[in-house]
C-alpha cells in the first residue's frame, strides 16, 4: 500500500504595486541562493495560510497586512528537493514601508513588472506569476510525467482571430463572456444590458473577438461619455468593459479589441479615451499602460441606501 503523502505547506505573497511585484534575492539560505523569489515561508502547525502570510510579510519586509486584504490566487503541487503544496496570495495594500528585514537571508529587494521578471527568477516562482497573469489557479510543477494541458488555442488559429461588432448572432456568447467578467450580476441583467447596447449604436458599441475553433474569446464595450477623469474634450470614448478568455491572452486579442473601440470612438468625434479598473487589479493596470493609457487618479467608491 503506498505511503500516505505528508508535505510541507508554504505561503507565497505577491505584493503588488502599479503592475509590479516585489521580488527578493535569496542569500546564504542553502536553496536557490542568488535567484529571485517573492515573500514566502512555511505555514506552521496550528496556523492558517492567511496567518502565515501576515507573519511572513512582517518578518521579511516589515509591512503589516490584514487577513481580509489577502486574495488567494493560486495553488501549486510542487516537487523539488521534496514534495510540497504552495499557496499564492495577492496583496494589493499594506501598512508600512517595504524594507529588508532579513539581510542574512536576502541581499536585494526590487519591484519588477509582472511580465518582465529577472532572468534569475526561480522557475516555479516564474510559473506561478505567469499563472496569476493568465488566471490559472492550480498547477503541478516538478514532475516530468505530469499531464500536459490539452491545447486550447492551436497555433494556426492564433494569427486569424477576428474582431467584429457584436450582433444578435453572438448575443449568447457575448453575455457568457460578460458573466465571466462580472460574475456577481445575474445572467438576466447581462442579457438586458447587452440588448440595450445593441439598441443604441450611436452611443454604445461592443466588439467581439472570435476564432472558428473556440467561438467568442473576448469582448470590449465602448461608449460615448460627456466627460471622463483626466480628459479635456467632449465627447470622450470610454472603455466600459474589456475581457479576454485567459487561455487566449498575450496573443494580441485584447489590443485588437481596444484598437477597434478606439477607432469607433474616433469616428464619433472623440479625441480622447478614458477607462477605469479596480484599485487592486494590477493585471488590468499593466495592460492599460502597455496600450498607452496613463493613470489619472485612484479612488474608492461608497454606497448608502436611503
Amino acid at each position: 500500500m503506498p505511503e500516505r503523502m505528508k508535505v510541507p505547506v508554504t505561503a507565497h505573497l505577491f505584493l503588488l504595486r502599479a503592475g509590479q511585484v516585489l521580488m527578493l534575492r535569496r542569500f546564504q539560505t542553502g536553496y536557490e541562493d542568488g535567484n529571485y523569489s517573492v515573500v514566502a515561508g512555511h505555514v506552521d502547525s496550528g496556523e492558517t495560510v492567511y496567518q502565515a502570510a501576515v507573519r511572513e510579510a512582517e518578518e521579511e519586509v516589515g509591512v503589516r497586512i490584514r487577513e481580509r486584504d489577502l486574495r488567494a490566487v493560486g495553488v501549486m503541487q510542487r516537487k523539488s528537493n521534496d514534495e510540497r503544496v504552495d499557496f499564492f496570495l495577492a496583496v494589493p495594500t499594506w501598512e508600512g514601508e517595504v524594507r529588508n528585514q532579513e539581510p542574512e537571508k536576502c541581499d536585494d529587494l526590487m519591484w519588477r513588472d509582472l511580465d518582465d521578471l529577472p532572468p534569475n527568477t526561480i522557475p516555479y516562482i516564474r510559473r506561478a506569476i505567469a499563472n496569476y497573469r493568465e488566471g490559472r489557479t492550480f498547477d503541478v510543477h516538478g514532475w516530468e510525467a505530469a499531464p500536459k494541458e490539452a491545447p486550447v488555442r492551436p497555433s494556426e488559429a492564433r494569427a486569424r482571430f477576428m474582431v467584429q461588432p457584436a450582433s444578435q448572432d453572438v448575443l449568447d456568447a457575448w453575455v457568457g463572456l460578460r458573466a465571466r467578467l462580472w460574475p456577481r450580476e445575474p445572467i438576466e441583467l447581462h442579457l438586458r444590458e447587452a440588448r440595450a447596447l445593441l439598441d443604441d449604436p450611436q452611443n454604445n458599441m461592443c466588439f467581439v473577438a472570435s476564432v472558428p475553433e473556440a467561438g467568442a474569446i473576448g469582448f470590449l464595450e465602448v461608449s460615448l461619455r460627456a466627460w471622463a477623469e483626466g480628459c479635456r474634450t467632449q465627447p470622450v470614448g470610454y472603455l466600459e468593459g474589456w475581457f479576454v478568455v485567459p487561455e487566449w491572452r498575450h496573443l494580441g486579442v485584447g489590443a485588437a479589441l481596444a484598437q477597434a473601440g478606439e477607432a469607433w470612438a474616433s469616428q464619433h468625434g472623440c479625441l480622447e479615451m478614458g477607462s477605469d479598473t479596480e484599485v487592486d487589479n494590477d493585471i488590468s493596470w499593466l495592460v492599460h499602460r502597455r496600450l498607452g493609457y496613463q493613470e489619472v487618479e485612484r479612488s474608492v467608491s461608497f454606497y448608502k441606501p436611503l
